[in-house]
């Protein structure tokens, strides 16, 4: 069994499942890069949201393995915003996926302000790309902590 992360690993533990390899990165390099290339004769289980990135998929059964992907949730956005929430000019703003890209720049919320995307990953950028073409964070490796790292350094690039 393969997690997407050490997190969901740890939380899957309790229910018995465990783990045989998690990748360092959670997102669809990251399981990737732990996989051979050759995988002739696997077969794979993806439980996904229904606008999933297909990057794993495809290269999956570009490497010869079976697939079965499944939808399990749709990412909803109506409740994404508290009824306060304001989004200013220059805000710095976490995109962890390309739902959450979708759900933001759709938004009554966002009105074209200048902000900051801080990005888990190339995939992630270039949803960000197809709304606004502005300077990024993009982080090393697709964690949250890499995130901060990416943003933090930034900061301090500017002082």
């Amino acid at each position: 069994m393969l997690f997407r992360s050490s997190k969901t690993a740890d939380c899957l533990k309790g229910y018995g499942l465990c783990a045989d390899v998690c990748p360092s990165q959670s997102d669809a390099q990251g399981i990737l890069d732990v996989l051979p290339q050759s995988l002739l004769g696997r077969s794979f289980f993806l439980p996904l949201a229904e606008q999933a990135n297909v990057l794993l998929k495809e290269t999956l059964v570009a490497r010869g393995a079976s697939v079965t992907a499944w939808s399990l949730y749709e990412t909803r956005s109506e409740s994404m915003f508290p009824e306060h929430f304001n989004i200013l000019s220059d805000d710095i703003v976490f995109f962890t996926s390309g739902s959450m890209v979708k759900a933001f720049f759709e938004s009554d919320r966002y009105q074209g302000q200048p902000i900051l995307p801080v990005v888990i990953g190339p995939h992630t950028r270039l949803c960000v790309k197809k709304y606004v073409d502005c300077d990024m964070v993009i982080a090393q490796t697709a964690t949250t902590e890499s995130m901060v790292a990416a943003l933090l350094s930034r900061v301090k690039e500017s002082l």
